[in-house]
C-alpha cells in the first residue's frame, strides 16, 4: 500500500493541512486537505472516501472534491457511520452553502453517494480491507484498520483531546 499524508492538523497554516491521508492514490481517508494538495488530476483518481467523524477538518473538502469532478458522470462514495452520515446530510451537504451534490447532477446519479458503514464490521472499499472500529471523541467517531488483499495493514483513529489543551475534552 502506498500511503501519502496529505495533513494532520486540525488547524491550517503556510505549511500545515487539515487531516487527510490518500491511500494508493484512490482512496482518501478524511477530507481535510484533498483539494488544497492535490492537483484536479490527483483529485478525480479518487474512488471514495472514508470519512471519521463530522469535524469540520475532517470534511471540509467534500464540497469542491465534488464540484471538481461535477459533470464527469462519475458517482463518488462517501463512507462512514450512520450517524456521521445524517450529520453531513444535515448541515453540511444540505444545499445551503453548496450545492447538495447527493442529489446533483441527479438523485439517481448523484455527484456523492453517502454510504454507511457498521462498526467492527469488515467491507470491500476500493479492493482494501476496511473495518470502522469506534473510538472515544468529543463527537461519534470511528478509526479505521484498513488491509490490502497483499497482507499490508494500517489503522488510523481519532482521539479525544486531553483535558488541558484549549478546553477539549472538559466534562
Amino acid at each position: 500500500m502506498l500511503i501519502r499524508f496529505l495533513g494532520c492538523h486540525n488547524t491550517e497554516t503556510a505549511t500545515t493541512r487539515l487531516s487527510s491521508l490518500l491511500v494508493d492514490n484512490v482512496l482518501a481517508l478524511d477530507a481535510g486537505a484533498i483539494t488544497p494538495t492535490l492537483t484536479s488530476e490527483e483529485q478525480s483518481q479518487i474512488r471514495a472516501v472514508l470519512i471519521t467523524h463530522r469535524h469540520y477538518d475532517h470534511i471540509r473538502d467534500l464540497p469542491t472534491l465534488a464540484l471538481g469532478g461535477y459533470g464527469t458522470g462519475v458517482t463518488l462514495p462517501i463512507f462512514s457511520t450512520q450517524e456521521t452520515l445524517e450529520s453531513l446530510r444535515l448541515h453540511f451537504l444540505d444545499g445551503s452553502l453548496y450545492p447538495n451534490f447527493t442529489q446533483m447532477p441527479t438523485p439517481e446519479e448523484p455527484r456523492l453517494r453517502l454510504m454507511p458503514l457498521e462498526p467492527w464490521r469488515e467491507q470491500e472499499v476500493c479492493g482494501l480491507k476496511v473495518t470502522p472500529i469506534p473510538v472515544v471523541h468529543a463527537v461519534s467517531a470511528v478509526g479505521y484498520y484498513v488491509k490490502s488483499t497483499q497482507g499490508s495493514s494500517f489503522s488510523i483513529r481519532a482521539i479525544q483531546m486531553g483535558r488541558d489543551w484549549r478546553g477539549y475534552g472538559r466534562r
